[in-house]
């Protein structure tokens, strides 16, 4: 049976019924703006998608989805090539687990890249330190002063700007009290500040969700990394603290970020389990 190729420009009633179908049917977020199917009679095999992203608005989202991972390399760059045409930004940006090789290799074959690699970190364990822990002071988000405050927001705002821009850059209308208020899990009552020897803030560890069993560490980061060996050591005391009270403590570490990075490195991490953030800038 043939296989077309349609776009949502040119669906009827039905074929939205099938594509909200199809949504629902392998969980897929209902946020795109343009669609793009694979159809093998009445039933769609395979989904493109682009959407848009407010918080970082510089690349049009791909969503790809196909039901038996199968899809000829032909019918494939159809998809693609229809996706492309319809982006709103010329910039692409997509989501792909480390181990679909081939789905790699037909997005690089399509003059995609590699631009960012994230590891997603489960800890149960960590070695002891045994470094004097009355030689660092901390604080509890929960306790800081205002001007603290205002600091941490700088300092996160800084840091998350500067991590993102090599991929899609922050939305210039996010300043540091928008970006802040943006993140509404992080857990004030476990994230926990470092303060430097004159009493001033100079790294954090923000805690976001959590379980009877497991916690998360959601952003981490310090003033600049001369003192990255204070950080580490300050990140290593918290995961300590926090395997105290849960059987797992997990993170998302992108490689663009250098105090993850160097974390992953320290504790010696798994880093099987990842994936990959893929761009292409298109010609004019």
């Amino acid at each position: 049976m043939n296989i077309k190729i349609l776009d949502s420009q040119h669906f009827d009633s039905k074929m939205n019924m099938h594509l909200q179908q199809y949504l629902i049917e392998h969980h897929l977020p209902k946020i795109g703006f343009y669609h793009v199917v694979a159809k093998k009679g009445d039933t769609i095999i395979a989904l493109g998608m682009l959407y848009s992203n407010h918080v970082h608005p510089h690349r049009d989202y791909i969503l790809f989805h196909e039901v038996q991972n199968d899809l000829e390399a032909n019918l494939f760059i159809k998809l693609i090539n229809n996706l492309e045409k319809k982006s709103k930004t010329r910039r692409l940006q997509l989501i792909l687990n480390s181990r679909n090789n081939s789905l790699r290799e037909l997005f690089e074959s399509h003059r995609f890249y590699i631009a960012r690699t994230t590891y997603l970190i489960e800890l149960t364990e960590i070695t002891e330190i045994y470094t004097d822990i009355k030689r660092i002071k901390t604080k509890k988000l929960n306790q800081m002063s205002k001007e603290e405050w205002q600091e941490l927001k700088k300092l996160f705002h800084k840091n998350y700007r500067r991590f993102h821009e090599g991929v899609n850059v922050l939305a210039q209308e996010f300043s540091p009290d928008l970006l802040f208020e943006y993140l509404k899990n992080i857990n004030i009552m476990e994230s926990t500040i470092l303060l430097n020897q004159h009493s001033q803030l100079c790294a954090y560890f923000l805690i976001g969700g959590s379980d009877e069993n497991s916690i998360e560490v959601a952003y981490l980061g310090g003033m600049d990394e001369d003192h990255m060996d204070d950080y580490l050591f300050f990140f290593q005391n918290e995961l300590s603290t926090l395997l105290k009270k849960f059987k797992t403590v997990y993170f998302e570490a992108d490689d663009s970020d250098d105090y993850f990075s160097a974390l992953m490195q320290k504790l010696n991490c798994d880093l099987s389990d990842s994936y990959y953030t893929l761009i292409k800038d298109l010609e004019e």
